[in-house]
């Protein structure tokens, strides 16, 4: 009768550079960690839990009271920036020309330094209360978010405004879009015709609904990157 072949016995035939073919079989199983030159065993990334209702409550409130301070501190501070910077090239360019003509008496020249003079520290205090507003509803947020437990919380509030930036965006276009449709059917035009008498109106109805978007959109987006941002279990 021809002897049929045997499998070779553990450690036979052994590679001598990664030692024993382990898993395989008749070896040994794997134990641990896997030996030096083979590839070490799947593990699954541990899972991330939900957020706490205090967590999800907690990035809810902080986007509706950062977003707001955030957007309004950046238009004040970039609104009063641009001006003064218009304001000190219109300045500079009447100099010139009051200048080159030589038989002008500077009166248009004194006029408006005297009005820049006056303008440019309101300009000032305006940008100090934009930036103060802009750095208020971050400390805000980043406090919140922190004293709710909510994973990274200063990287949650710079995710949020980006997100909230873009949304803002889309959605300021499209309510455009539906304010001018409504006072173009209400008769609210900027010829004079029923302007009076529903202009007021329109603008508080139109600030309202701008500060409504506002808060919602801060909020829906501190939630969603404090939901995408939050920490793995732990095991």
């Amino acid at each position: 009768m021809t002897n049929m072949q045997q499998p070779p016995e553990p450690g036979h035939h052994q590679n001598p550079t990664y030692g024993p073919m382990y898993g395989g079989p008749g070896y040994p199983p794997f134990a641990g960690s896997a030996p030096q030159g083979m590839p070490a065993p799947y593990s699954p990334r541990p899972p991330r839990p939900p957020l706490s209702g205090r967590q999800r409550t907690a990035s809810l409130v902080a986007g509706g009271i950062g977003y707001p301070l955030l957007t309004a501190g950046f238009w004040i501070l970039s609104v009063t920036l641009g001006l003064l910077v218009l304001g000190s090239v219109i300045s500079a360019v009447a100099a010139q020309i009051e200048r080159a003509d030589r038989g002008s008496t500077g009166g248009f020249e004194r006029v408006l330094a005297g009005l820049w003079a006056g303008g440019i520290w309101l300009l000032i205090v305006a940008a100090l209360i934009g930036a103060l507003l802009w750095l208020v509803g971050f400390f805000v947020s980043y406090l919140i978010l922190r004293l709710s437990g909510v994973n990274r919380p200063a990287g949650t509030t710079w995710a949020g405004l980006g997100v909230g930036i873009v949304a803002s965006f889309v959605i300021s276009g499209v309510l455009w879009i539906v304010m001018t449709a409504f006072a173009w059917m209400f008769g609210v035009r900027g010829d004079g015709v029923g302007w009076r008498e529903s202009g007021a109106a329109y603008g508080a109805l139109w600030l309202g609904i701008a500060v409504i978007a506002t808060v919602a959109v801060g909020a829906f987006s501190w939630w969603w990157m404090a939901h995408s941002l939050r920490a793995r279990a732990v095991r």
